[in-house]
């Protein structure tokens, strides 16, 4: 799935990386619908460019209690 939008993403000078929550919480909604709508999660990867990106998501990821979903 694709998704366009106008948020920028946030710069982070400590670790050289970007995030974007706004796109972690898309993400995290996108991945809830295909679960509910019967998508195993061991068959749902996300995948971020920025190593601060993944961080955020794993952490929704683990907060959603997504059991399974490969970031």
């Amino acid at each position: 799935m694709f998704f366009d939008h106008r948020v920028l993403e946030n710069n982070d000078s400590s670790t050289n990386s970007k995030s974007n929550m706004f796109e972690a919480s898309m993400i995290i909604k996108m991945v809830a619908y295909l679960i509910k709508n019967g998508t195993n999660p061991k068959d749902i990867t996300i995948l971020a460019t920025y190593m601060k990106q993944a961080l955020i998501i794993k952490r929704l990821v683990e907060n959603e209690k997504l059991y399974g979903i490969r970031v």
